[in-house]
């Protein structure tokens, strides 16, 4: 699996990854750098987790739930750093039928969004360096990141075509 299986899982997924990014009408008009890392991500992360996966069923002692924590903080980081600037579109943000339909509403939802995945980015890389991936502890923070970049702009973003259809079309 270490050796065939992963390596085929990444080429899958980069090739559905550009297959999309190469025919979305509204990824035309981002900006290069959105462009580039959307290009760019899976085939980063697959030279750095194939080799540290190789490397562990080989026997060679590595931390990789820290490195693994490292790794998803960073793409965080980066993602959420941009994910403010995206303009709407089918690939990358939080795609909801009100934010697809609202310019508003997209940009603010994922303005909130992008600074909560910097901050569960943050707390990734804090969590990896105190090497808090116990069992226990590792699962609790992964759930806090998940509603946190994931559960709270989908309520913001209710809230705001909520808001919008109560206040006929302000938000």
């Amino acid at each position: 699996m270490a050796a065939f299986g992963m390596p085929f899982v990444f080429l899958l997924l980069n090739i559905l990854a550009n297959i999309r990014l190469l025919y979305d009408p509204k990824w035309k008009g981002q900006s290069r750098a959105l462009r580039v890392i959307g290009i760019w991500m899976v085939p980063l992360i697959s030279l750095i987790m194939i080799p540290a996966t190789l490397l562990m069923s080989l026997g060679v002692k590595f931390p990789i739930m820290s490195f693994s924590f490292y790794l998803t903080g960073i793409v965080l980081i980066i993602t959420g750093n941009y994910l403010p600037k995206s303009r709407r579109n089918y690939v990358m943000g939080v795609r909801l039928p009100w934010t697809l339909d609202n310019p508003d509403n997209w940009n603010k939802t994922n303005r909130l969004a992008g600074h909560l995945m910097v901050a569960g980015g943050l707390l990734l890389l804090v969590s990896g360096y105190l090497r808090l991936t116990a069992a226990f502890h590792g699962v609790s923070v992964i759930i806090f990141i998940v509603v946190l970049i994931v559960v709270i702009p989908s309520f913001y973003s209710f809230a705001l075509y909520k808001k919008e259809q109560d206040t006929g079309g302000k938000i």
